[in-house]
């Protein structure tokens, strides 16, 4: 009888602590907060360039934030939360437009297999996100191209959920990316197949000269677990690092 009423009462404890994560569960979906954080890390290009990469590619780190109050993807853009106080690392990252935010290319280093923390605090509320850095990604390029003409880097078996690509010219300007501009854009980022080949358009060489190919790997963060405070179906933490290979556009 004893044996029978502690079965009972284990059973009870145990469908208690089911509803108890049940709740959660409901409560993480739910949670109207979605946060879609991309922080992009900047290898120093090779000695031997002499291409001065532009500001928005700072040597360091940098992080781009967009904050919304969505229950549902086609809500992304529709309320973006503007207020919050944002950090990255314990780094201050500004709010730049409503709901979106910038940590300063080159604030910070990025420290490759570590792990940051981004916290976002509104109404007196924090949530908080881990945020993996995932090393640079291994490529390489032609040792020679043809102006406007398009080819691909390999990042296939690196285990990279999606690419950053940007493409600058001998004076330093940027003449091809991919950059996200906004939620969605850094939403979909890491939202297709993972990355293999992939393609850099003939407008990124419209003409002779040195150029520098930038290629970031990027990785998702977007475990239940590494999530706390905010929708776990819409936000996603993203990273990489990008490392530039010098190329020449030949006649």
């Amino acid at each position: 009888m004893f044996q029978r009423a502690g079965l009972i009462g284990v059973l009870l404890l145990g469908g208690c602590d089911l509803i108890d994560q049940g709740r959660d569960l409901i409560g993480d979906l739910t949670n109207p907060l979605v946060t879609q954080a991309l922080v992009l890390g900047v290898a120093p290009p090779d000695e031997a360039s002499d291409i001065d990469l532009p500001s928005e590619y700072a040597e360091g780190a940098g992080a781009t934030v967009f904050l919304a109050d969505a229950a549902d993807v086609a809500d992304l853009e529709n309320a973006p939360i503007s207020g919050a106080t944002v950090t990255l690392h314990g780094q201050a990252v500004g709010e730049l437009a409503p709901g979106s935010y910038a940590l300063e290319p080159g604030a910070i280093s990025y420290e490759s297999g570590g792990t940051w923390q981004l916290a976002v605090t509104l109404s007196g509320d924090t949530a908080t996100a881990a945020v993996d850095l995932p090393p640079a990604a291994s490529f390489t390029v032609p040792q020679s191209h043809t102006a406007n003409t398009g080819f691909s880097v390999d990042l296939t078996g690196q285990d990279y959920d999606g690419a950053f690509v940007v493409v600058v010219d001998q004076d330093g300007n940027i003449v091809w990316d991919n950059r996200p501009e906004d939620i969605r854009g850094v939403y979909e980022l890491t939202r297709g197949e993972p990355a293999g080949e992939v393609a850099i358009p003939a407008e990124a060489f419209p003409q002779v000269g040195a150029y520098l190919v930038g290629v970031a790997g990027i990785r998702t963060t977007t475990g239940r677990e590494d999530l706390e405070g905010m929708n776990t179906v819409l936000s996603t933490m993203m990273a990489g690092q990008l490392k530039f290979e010098p190329l020449v556009v030949a006649p």
